[in-house]
């Protein structure tokens, strides 16, 4: 059985830091994957509480990423300030974050559902997601559909 504890410090950077991300322990993890249980916490199960964006030093807390954007091998990481990038593939960032609160609506695209404002029909099969701050996305066929289960 894996413990659980409630919220550790954050850890920060060099060795402590994992695969560009930062990572605390939580409660209730349970349900995380092994990608998740770095080996420089003991196993304990942790959870990505912030990216480390090498290129200006900034750790971006995931609560303040309103999505992110694909860019060949860099990904565009928005915030409601400002824009990052960060030399990574949407796809390894998307394994890393929590599905319940990250969507890939589009394949440049990775919501984070809580800057949702509303979905509209641009067309018969073609679907906008309107943030909070007004930025529309596009939502492809089957990114409708995880949305649609997520929400």
């Amino acid at each position: 059985m894996r413990p659980n504890l409630n919220a550790a410090a954050i850890q920060s950077h060099g060795d402590r830091c994992h695969g560009g991300f930062v990572l605390v322990s939580v409660q209730g993890a349970n349900d995380l994957s092994e990608e998740f249980i770095p080996a420089k916490m003991g196993g304990v199960l942790a959870q990505v509480m912030a990216i480390l964006v090498r290129d200006g030093g900034d750790v971006l807390a995931i609560e303040s990423v309103c999505y992110m954007e694909s860019a060949d091998d860099y990904v565009a990481i928005h915030t409601a300030d400002d824009t990052h990038i960060k030399l990574d593939r949407l796809n390894k960032l998307q394994e890393r974050l929590d599905s319940r609160i990250f969507c890939r609506i589009h394949r440049s695209y990775l919501l984070n559902i809580n800057y949702l404002a509303r979905i509209e029909s641009e067309t018969k099969d073609s679907k906008l997601a309107i943030l909070t701050n007004g930025k529309e996305l596009p939502i492809s066929r089957s990114g409708y559909g995880s949305l649609k289960k997520l929400l």
